[in-house]
């Protein structure tokens, strides 16, 4: 029988791609013109942020969170555990 701690952030993605409304979207490796230029004077602004915002929020968090368990693993590893 297996020991230890499987964490996951799967169904948090997950919760996050269905509030974006992009949960049936096809992954791509890079879904933006990565050498576009961005101006705050081009195209309409968004009338209400508020989903805009707590999708950046969740993501960030997705992202922090999966770096410290990448190192905590790492550091696992190494130890020999």
């Amino acid at each position: 029988m297996p020991t230890g701690l499987f964490l996951s952030q799967q169904k948090h993605a997950h919760n996050i791609l269905h509030c974006a409304k992009m949960a049936d979207c096809n992954p791509v490796h890079t879904p933006i013109d990565t050498t576009g230029k961005f101006s705050i004077y081009a195209g309409e602004l968004i009338k209400d942020p508020t989903t805009y915002r707590s999708l950046a929020r969740a993501l960030i968090y997705i992202r922090e969170h999966a770096q410290r368990l990448s190192v905590a693993r790492q550091g696992k590893d190494r130890s020999g555990e």
